[in-house]
């Protein structure tokens, strides 16, 4: 009877250990579909934040181009480049001057109409850093030589932007890019003044930096400085 019972028991110590085997393995198959599978959709997942992250940088890089052609026009404007009669003569008043300063003035002021990204334009003399004209007309005659932008800009035949910053004449932040105004009268040989386009960001730079569409609810995209700073709030 003893043997029986062992004899019989045998069946089923097979069976368990198949049990156990076949367990073992659905559960190793298990985990290695389940690891498999986290890692394809954290592939995907970085591929479409990879996506986004490029569509980002191009509509940055476009919102960029941009500015940098809306001062590109002002600069080549002959309202704008006729004022090298002012550089020139600054000390001299006569009507013929006046009405250059007054017609650039006019044009600068319609731009800030027509563009609200920009919330102050300025000209400035590159030899001695005073303000010559400004949308805000009690900066001129300013001086702005010591600033750092301005030896910059005065020293550049090229766009400069500057970092994002608060200003606190204008009570807001500021992005400043800067142009050289080149001379009429001599096919553009001489560098007559310095344009400063004040660019608002809240207007359309930080609404840009601010959409989260296919970030998920947590995203945010931020623009960092050379020191690692960020720009945007």
């Amino acid at each position: 009877m003893k043997k029986l019972l062992q004899f019989s028991s045998l069946p089923r110590k097979i069976l368990i250990s198949f049990l156990v085997i076949f367990l073992i393995a659905l559960l190793t198959a298990f985990i290695v579909v389940y690891y498999y599978g986290s890692e394809d959709i954290k592939r995907r997942e970085i591929g479409m934040l990879e996506t986004v992250r490029d569509l980002k940088v191009d509509n940055l890089r476009n919102w960029l181009e941009e500015r940098k052609g809306d001062i590109q026009i002002i600069s080549f404007d002959n309202h704008i480049r006729e004022m090298e009669s002012l550089f020139l003569e600054q000390n001299t008043i006569s009507d013929e001057i006046s009405n250059i300063k007054e017609n650039a003035r006019q044009y600068l002021l319609r731009y800030l109409q027509y563009f609200p990204d920009y919330q102050q334009l300025l000209i400035i003399n590159p030899q001695t850093g005073r303000i010559i004209l400004s949308t805000i007309k009690e900066r001129e005659g300013e001086i702005v030589s010591d600033h750092n932008s301005f030896q910059q800009s005065a020293r550049s035949t090229n766009i400069l932007i500057q970092e994002i910053h608060y200003s606190e004449y204008l009570r807001n932040d500021t992005l400043d890019c800067s142009i050289p105004i080149f001379c009429l009268e001599h096919q553009g040989e001489h560098k007559i003044g310095i344009l400063v386009a004040r660019i608002n960001p809240h207007i359309s730079l930080y609404p840009l930096l601010s959409d989260i569409i296919g970030l998920g609810r947590t995203g945010e995209t931020v623009v960092v400085n050379r020191e690692g700073i960020v720009q945007n709030p």
